[in-house]
């Protein structure tokens, strides 16, 4: 398996901010969108800053402005960055997608991977990103299609991805404006912001292991968990609680101590949009 290699980010800390799925493969899809002479980088809702980390070391004359609007995060990512060779081309601002910290005109490319999907706002942030972006400068925007991912233990859960399926069509209602599955309507989206020359270009992100049926089917259990919170959906909602007796179901019948090979696969979309 391509594995990711990140300068002075750990595993622990992708697992912890959710980039587990980040590999080497997703990381050639993002440097083939990137032109190799960029010099200014900005990334919304930056995160951990894990592109920092897996770009710069390949992007040698690229400095990387990342903007995040929670404290906390931004201080674990400081931290972080601090330990990493690329550390001296990074900067680190506490701001809003909508109101980035830059001067019109100075990046080449303005990046987001997994952010549009959670901001009520989504046409404030890319006519941010358009105003900082220089004449021919790029907007590369990885975003999900949330209600495509799929769930695997040694062959197919079509019972848990139906129920699944369901709740994330839910959970996609609960949390408009925003949008879950803005991955395959991102052309469209950057269109009406005003940028040119569009592509698009399909991806899946994936997780897979070996592992027993007890602990693949109690991490399911907390994605269910997540997709509702973040919704903010009832714990006792229909939709939870039939995900829940599926997954309960199938574990106890693949017996929980048997060993097998898990997948969680989520399709994203990769779109480029210009300024004119």
């Amino acid at each position: 398996m391509n594995q990711l290699r990140i300068d002075g980010l750990t595993p622990q800390t992708l697992q912890s901010s959710s980039k587990s799925w980040w590999d080497g493969l997703f990381t050639r899809l993002l440097l083939d969108a990137i032109p190799l002479d960029t010099r200014q980088i900005v990334e919304l809702d930056c995160g951990m800053a894990a592109a920092a980390h897996t770009l710069l070391p390949s992007l040698p004359e690229a400095r990387y402005l990342g903007v995040d609007f929670n404290p906390e995060r931004l201080g674990e990512a400081k931290a972080e960055m601090a330990q990493a060779r690329v550390a001296p081309r990074c900067d680190l601002r506490l701001a809003t997608a909508a109101n980035i910290p830059l001067e019109d005109g100075r990046a080449d490319v303005v990046l987001s991977i997994m952010s549009l999907q959670h901001m009520a706002d989504v046409p404030s942030a890319l006519g941010e990103a358009r105003r900082v972006l220089r004449r021919g400068g790029r907007v590369v925007a990885v975003e999900p299609d949330n209600l495509g991912q799929r769930f695997y233990f040694d062959g197919v859960l079509e019972e848990i991805n139906r129920l699944m399926h369901n709740l994330c069509l839910k959970a996609r209602v609960a949390r408009q404006p925003a949008d879950i599955a803005i991955g395959p309507r991102m052309p469209e989206v950057l269109r009406g912001a005003q940028f040119h020359g569009l592509r698009m270009q399909a991806h899946v992100v994936q997780s897979s292991r070996l592992e027993s049926a007890k602990d693949f089917f109690s991490r399911l259990h907390r994605v269910v968990e997540t997709v509702a919170q973040e919704a903010g959906i009832d714990p006792e909602d229909e939709a939870i609680a039939a995900c829940a007796a599926a997954i309960n179901r199938c574990q106890f019948a693949d017996m929980p101590k048997r060993l097998g090979y898990s997948s969680h696969t989520v399709p994203v979309f990769l779109s480029i949009g210009f300024k004119q």
